[in-house]
């Protein structure tokens, strides 16, 4: 009976590394060779941001509102050729909305709610700039451990479709985290790869979670 019972264990350990691996290879394959483009509060130009070597601006705003619910706005311009002289905002498509701006959501620092980051890396065999971002999906308090949403998006051309940016970035994956996480920068570093940042003020274990 004892051996049956190890070996139900032991099968049950080999599913849950294989969901693990399952989990991982589908953000890492999406952010093969991902480096991660660094930013800054204000103004901040970014060479070679598409694949045809336009550069674009990256304007990150803090959005305080007088408690912990702040936040910061990332808006993204680039010249698109048709206007070169102007500096066209580049929205997101989230599928269900189209927005012109990306919002992270830190709370306190230590339980970042939603966390965004760009990164450039090989998909579809060329290298391009991608945005990553994770969600908690926190129900009764912000700390408490949460699933976690990660979406990545691409940088593409529009096709001429009413109510989108000549650039813009579409979704092209979705995937829910393993673990249930109070951070999430964490659950980007455990699920994507991604470090931490530097001014990370969460606590070190796999989750976040103290």
């Amino acid at each position: 009976m004892t051996s049956f019972r190890v070996i139900l264990a032991l099968i049950a350990m080999a599913q849950s590394v294989g969901i693990q691996a399952a989990t991982n290879s589908a953000i890492t394959k999406v952010l093969s060779g991902a480096t991660e483009i660094a930013l800054h509060t204000g103004v901040n130009r970014v060479p070679d941001f598409a694949s045809d070597g336009r550069e674009a601006l990256v304007v990150v705003g803090w959005r305080g509102n007088g408690n912990a619910h702040g936040y910061s706005l990332f808006t993204i311009l680039m010249q698109n050729g048709e206007q070169p002289r102007d500096w066209n905002i580049v929205g997101v498509d989230h599928k269900a909305r189209f927005e012109d701006t990306v919002s992270d959501d830190p709370h306190t620092g230590e339980d970042i709610v939603s966390s965004v980051r760009f990164v450039r890396a090989y998909f579809k065999q060329r290298r391009q700039s991608l945005i990553v971002v994770a969600t908690r999906h926190w129900k009764d308090s912000i700390p408490e451990p949460a699933n976690t949403t990660i979406d990545v998006y691409a940088l593409a051309r529009s096709q001429g479709d009413i109510g989108e940016t000549a650039d813009f970035f579409s979704r092209v994956l979705t995937t829910q985290s393993r673990l249930k996480y109070c951070n999430a920068d964490m659950a980007l570093k455990q699920e994507a790869g991604l470090p931490l940042p530097p001014d990370y003020a969460g606590s070190k274990t796999s989750t976040g979670c103290l």
